[in-house]
Protein backbone atom coordinates (compact mmCIF):
# COMPACT_ATOMS: atom_id res chain seq x y z
CA UNK A 1 0.00 0.00 0.00
CA UNK A 2 1.28 3.34 -1.16
CA UNK A 3 1.46 5.97 1.27
CA UNK A 4 -0.12 9.44 1.63
CA UNK A 5 2.95 11.28 1.77
CA UNK A 6 4.75 8.80 -1.39
CA UNK A 7 1.63 10.05 -3.62
CA UNK A 8 2.13 13.23 -2.83
CA UNK A 9 5.08 13.43 -3.63
CA UNK A 10 5.25 11.93 -6.71
CA UNK A 11 2.42 14.07 -7.77
CA UNK A 12 4.26 16.98 -6.96
CA UNK A 13 7.01 15.71 -9.26
CA UNK A 14 5.23 14.98 -12.19
CA UNK A 15 3.48 18.53 -12.00
CA UNK A 16 6.71 20.14 -11.76
CA UNK A 17 7.77 18.20 -14.24
CA UNK A 18 5.49 19.36 -16.92
CA UNK A 19 5.23 22.78 -15.35
CA UNK A 20 9.04 22.77 -16.78
CA UNK A 21 8.13 21.11 -19.75
CA UNK A 22 6.15 24.12 -20.35
CA UNK A 23 8.74 26.53 -19.51
CA UNK A 24 11.57 24.99 -21.80
CA UNK A 25 9.30 24.15 -24.97
CA UNK A 26 9.39 27.02 -27.63
CA UNK A 27 6.41 28.68 -27.93
CA UNK A 28 4.40 29.77 -31.13
CA UNK A 29 6.99 32.65 -31.21
CA UNK A 30 9.77 30.19 -32.00
CA UNK A 31 7.93 28.58 -35.38
CA UNK A 32 8.96 29.63 -38.29
CA UNK A 33 7.42 31.88 -40.33
CA UNK A 34 4.26 30.51 -42.87
CA UNK A 35 5.66 30.82 -46.75
CA UNK A 36 3.70 34.08 -47.41
CA UNK A 37 5.25 36.22 -44.98
CA UNK A 38 8.80 35.48 -45.70
CA UNK A 39 10.81 38.24 -47.55
CA UNK A 40 12.40 36.25 -50.02
CA UNK A 41 9.52 34.07 -51.01
CA UNK A 42 6.05 34.78 -52.99
CA UNK A 43 3.45 37.31 -51.71
CA UNK A 44 0.65 34.70 -51.90
CA UNK A 45 0.54 31.53 -52.38
CA UNK A 46 0.31 30.32 -56.34
CA UNK A 47 -3.24 29.50 -56.80
CA UNK A 48 -3.92 25.91 -57.94
CA UNK A 49 -6.99 23.75 -59.11
CA UNK A 50 -8.67 21.98 -56.32
CA UNK A 51 -7.89 18.08 -55.98
CA UNK A 52 -10.82 16.26 -56.64
CA UNK A 53 -12.03 13.79 -54.03
CA UNK A 54 -10.83 10.38 -53.49
CA UNK A 55 -13.45 8.08 -52.74
CA UNK A 56 -13.00 3.93 -52.60
CA UNK A 57 -14.26 1.90 -55.68
CA UNK A 58 -16.49 0.13 -53.28
CA UNK A 59 -18.65 1.56 -50.08
CA UNK A 60 -21.64 2.16 -48.61
CA UNK A 61 -22.80 5.12 -46.14
CA UNK A 62 -26.13 6.41 -44.85
CA UNK A 63 -26.53 10.09 -43.00
CA UNK A 64 -28.64 13.06 -43.21
CA UNK A 65 -29.03 15.26 -45.55
CA UNK A 66 -29.91 18.88 -44.58
CA UNK A 67 -31.15 21.84 -45.94
CA UNK A 68 -31.15 24.46 -43.57
CA UNK A 69 -32.70 27.18 -45.54
CA UNK A 70 -35.95 24.99 -46.28
CA UNK A 71 -35.84 23.25 -42.79
CA UNK A 72 -35.40 19.92 -44.32
CA UNK A 73 -33.54 16.92 -42.34
CA UNK A 74 -33.85 14.11 -44.88
CA UNK A 75 -31.90 10.58 -44.75
CA UNK A 76 -29.34 9.29 -47.30
CA UNK A 77 -27.87 6.54 -48.77
CA UNK A 78 -24.47 5.86 -50.71
CA UNK A 79 -23.41 3.12 -52.09
CA UNK A 80 -20.13 3.00 -54.39
CA UNK A 81 -19.27 0.00 -56.67
CA UNK A 82 -16.10 -0.20 -59.40
CA UNK A 83 -15.88 3.30 -58.67
CA UNK A 84 -19.18 4.17 -59.76
CA UNK A 85 -21.58 5.58 -56.99
CA UNK A 86 -24.80 6.64 -56.48
CA UNK A 87 -26.25 8.92 -53.65
CA UNK A 88 -29.79 8.69 -52.79
CA UNK A 89 -31.58 11.74 -50.53
CA UNK A 90 -34.91 11.80 -49.27
CA UNK A 91 -37.42 9.67 -51.07
CA UNK A 92 -41.17 9.90 -51.75
CA UNK A 93 -42.87 10.01 -48.51
CA UNK A 94 -40.48 13.16 -48.11
CA UNK A 95 -40.09 16.58 -49.12
CA UNK A 96 -37.16 16.26 -51.29
CA UNK A 97 -36.38 13.14 -53.32
CA UNK A 98 -33.17 12.97 -55.68
CA UNK A 99 -30.04 11.29 -56.67
CA UNK A 100 -26.54 11.86 -57.89
CA UNK A 101 -24.68 9.53 -59.94
CA UNK A 102 -21.37 9.61 -60.28
CA UNK A 103 -20.36 7.51 -63.26
CA UNK A 104 -16.72 7.64 -65.38
CA UNK A 105 -16.14 10.13 -63.49
CA UNK A 106 -18.89 12.41 -64.73
CA UNK A 107 -21.53 13.69 -61.88
CA UNK A 108 -25.26 13.49 -62.89
CA UNK A 109 -28.04 14.88 -60.70
CA UNK A 110 -31.55 13.52 -60.96
CA UNK A 111 -34.15 15.52 -58.92
CA UNK A 112 -37.24 13.66 -58.46
CA UNK A 113 -38.94 16.34 -55.93
CA UNK A 114 -37.80 19.77 -54.14
CA UNK A 115 -39.99 22.41 -52.91
CA UNK A 116 -41.85 25.08 -55.06
CA UNK A 117 -40.65 23.17 -58.34
CA UNK A 118 -43.69 21.68 -60.10
CA UNK A 119 -43.73 18.17 -61.04
CA UNK A 120 -44.44 18.84 -64.80
CA UNK A 121 -43.07 22.65 -65.50
CA UNK A 122 -45.27 24.14 -67.88
CA UNK A 123 -43.29 24.01 -71.42
CA UNK A 124 -43.79 26.18 -74.77
CA UNK A 125 -44.67 24.63 -77.54
CA UNK A 126 -41.93 24.54 -80.21
CA UNK A 127 -42.89 25.02 -83.85
CA UNK A 128 -42.22 21.84 -86.00
CA UNK A 129 -39.06 22.28 -87.32
CA UNK A 130 -39.61 22.69 -91.22
CA UNK A 131 -37.12 21.66 -93.85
Amino acid sequence: MVSRRTRRTVVSVVAGGLFALGVVAPGPAAAPLPRAAQADGPAAPEPREPRPPLLPADFQGTGRYVVRDLGIDVPFSWQGRDGNSQMIAGGPEHPIWFTNLIYEHTLYTLTYRWPNIPLFPPRDRCPPPTS
